[in-house]
């Protein structure tokens, strides 16, 4: 396994994405072209590193956090 395969991490595909982050297939591109989330094309299919969709989900997490502690 070289270098690059170990920073990798698990590839997810579209359904699998917006599955892991509980939304739907537009909202999933609308956050991709708002390059709120990270994701590739290989060929013509879409990939998402599963630590990109983990980092999301924290910086979504971080700024409820703040939305409310702000309140």
């Amino acid at each position: 396994m070289t270098g690059e395969q170990k920073r990798m991490g698990t590839l997810l595909n579209v359904k699998e994405a917006q599955e892991r982050l509980g939304i739907s297939e537009s909202t999933l591109f609308r956050l991709l072209k708002r390059k709120e989330l990270k994701g590739f094309k290989v060929g013509r299919v879409w990939k998402f590193e599963e630590e990109d969709l983990a980092n999301y989900i924290r910086q979504q997490r971080e700024k409820a956090e703040s939305d409310t502690s702000a309140a």
